[in-house]
Formats: structure tokens, C-alpha cells, sequence
């Protein structure tokens, strides 16, 4: 769900493009920089625990920005969906994306999870009538060729691994909850979606409280940090301007941009960690970019907001 008053980016001023576009590359970098951090806090963290000192932290600063926001609570009928919600987008999604990154390189990953707008795109379709022109079929068709191009262990007939096994499903749990959102809870803005479900998902994390407190004494202050900055930036300040940037120009212009995530995530990756993708990885994403294009490009012909 993304509620979107904003004006087309080429109707803003010189002053105003300039901070949108500011912007755009403060969140993408945010963002990016998550699957490096991720391999990082996963080399000492297991994956609940780091799960759960993330939005753990993120969930405290979310408390002080709604009390200084006047943020209302959801209705009490709500609560189940954003439990629900929250299980998806933050629980289950981190659990697995963590334990894939455990064996999968932070840009392979990320390249994986740039697949989210397509199964998006074709949940809608199947649950919510969004309709999709030929074009749209065709652009779904090639980024999920592209990402088996991407993620296939070639050496070995052909197979997928375990770590990337787990990461198509953190993919299929975010996008299952965007349409979630966009069907049940369309009365709350982008920024309540986005703090009531991580207090959810944070409260199901809950469950891995004791063996967090058991294992922190033998954690190093590196992999604390990078989970507490996992929570703080790319967990709460990148929605927080994503939420800015949503308000000011249509979600579809927004969401074009997102590509960048995945070649800023690669580039660090590369910097940080010294991982250099293979010529199947790069090919794969190609194929994936041309697929969201096209995608994107049938929804906005039929006026579907994504």
C-alpha cells in the first residue's frame, strides 16, 4: 500500500528536483548498503537474533518519532493484519534473508530480491485485478528467466542452492505483503504501515529475546554496531524518506528508480567485502531490469499505481 498525492517529477522546480533527487540516492544507499551490512552482523549473529536487535532498535526509535508525531495506534481490528504484516515484511523476511546471506554473496542476494516488484506486479494481477497488457506477461517472463540465470550453481547441474532457496522466499514473503497492504489497509498512510508493521514483526521476534541476551556477550562490537545501524538506517530513516519522496511525485516514477538499489548494493558489496559478480550475475540482472521495465511500463498504461 503507497498513498501518493506528489506532482510528476518534471512539474517541480530546479530546487525542488535537486532535493528529490538528494534524496533518492540518500535512500538508495541505505538501502544498498543493507545486504553488505547483513553478511557482516550474519558472520557472528544468528538469524533471529540479528533480526531481532535490528527492528528491536528500530522499533525504539519508531516509539519516540510517533510520540513526537502524534502518530495514533491502528484501530484494534487492524492489529491482526499488521501482525500479519509485520510477519511478513520483517520476521519471516529477515529470518530468511539473513540465512541465505550466510552463503550467498550480498549482491547475488540483492540481485534475487530486485525480482520484488515483478511477483508483485503478478500477485496483483492474480489477487487484486490488477491486469497486466502483453507486454507486462513478456517483462515477467524474462525476469524470472533472468534471476534462474543469476542464481544457478552452474557447476554443479544445474541447481540452486540452499542459501538461495531462502532468499526467493524472503522475495515471495515481502511482495505477499505489499499486496496485503494494498488490499486490506489502504486507510493508514505509507509512514503508520511502515511503523505499526515493524512493531509487529518486532513482537514476533520476540521469541529469539532469550537466546539474543544468551549470545551477546560473545558478539564483537563490529556486529553489534552493524545491527543497530541496519535498524536505525536502512530499517527506519530510508522509509522515512521513502515516505517524503512518495508525497512528492507519483509511486510509479518512484518506483523506477529502485533499480539503482541493486547496482548500489553490488558496488558496495564489491568495495566493503571484495565481491566481484560473475558474468551470469550481471547478465541475470540485465534481464531482470528489461523485465521490470516492461512491467512497470504495462501498469502505468492501464493507470495501475504500484
Amino acid at each position: 500500500m503507497e498513498q501518493n498525492t506528489g506532482k510528476p517529477f518534471s512539474q517541480h522546480s530546479a530546487a525542488e528536483k535537486r532535493k528529490i533527487i538528494l534524496l533518492f540516492l540518500v535512500c538508495i544507499f541505505l538501502w544498498a548498503s543493507a545486504f553488505t551490512a547483513i553478511t557482516i552482523g550474519a558472520r557472528e549473529f544468528e538469524p533471529g537474533h540479528l533480526a531481532l536487535l535490528r527492528y528491536g532498535f528500530a522499533s525504539l526509535i519508531l516509539i519516540v518519532y510517533a510520540l513526537l508525531k502524534k502518530m495514533p495506534l491502528p484501530r484494534l481490528q487492524d492489529v491482526p493484519i499488521f501482525l500479519l504484516t509485520g510477519f511478513l515484511s520483517f520476521t519471516l523476511y529477515n529470518i530468511t534473508l539473513i540465512t541465505g546471506q550466510k552463503t550467498v554473496p550480498a549482491g547475488t542476494s540483492s540481485v534475487i530480491i530486485a525480482l520484488n516488484p515483478v511477483i508483485v506486479a503478478l500477485l496483483a494481477g492474480l489477487v487484486l485485478n490488477e491486469k497486466l497488457n502483453r507486454n507486462g506477461i513478456i517483462g515477467i517472463f524474462i525476469a524470472f528467466i533472468g534471476v534462474v540465470i543469476a542464481v544457478i550453481d552452474w557447476k554443479h547441474g544445474l541447481t540452486l542452492t540452499k542459501g538461495v532457496f531462502w532468499i526467493l522466499i524472503a522475495s515471495l514473503s515481502a511482495s505477499t505483503s505489499t499486496i496485503l497492504q494494498k488490499k486490506w489497509i489502504a486507510r493508514y498512510s505509507g509512514e503508520q504501515v511502515m511503523t505499526y508493521s515493524i512493531w509487529g514483526g518486532t513482537l514476533l521476534l520476540l521469541f529469539y529475546l532469550p537466546g539474543l541476551v544468551h549470545s551477546l556477550p560473545s558478539i564483537s562490537t563490529k556486529a553489534i554496531l552493524t545491527a543497530l545501524y541496519l535498524g536505525a538506517f536502512p530499517g527506519v530513516i530510508a522509509y522515512l524518506v521513502w515516505g517524503y519522496l512518495l508525497s512528492e511525485i507519483p509511486a510509479h516514477q518512484a518506483n523506477s528508480f529502485l533499480f539503482m538499489d541493486t547496482i548500489g548494493a553490488m558496488l558496495i558489496a564489491w568495495l566493503v567485502l571484495g565481491e566481484v559478480p560473475g558474468i551470469q550475475v550481471l547478465f541475470g540482472f540485465i534481464l531482470i531490469l528489461i523485465g521490470l521495465f516492461l512491467v512497470n511500463g504495462s501498469r502505468q498504461s492501464e493507470k495501475v499505481v504500484s
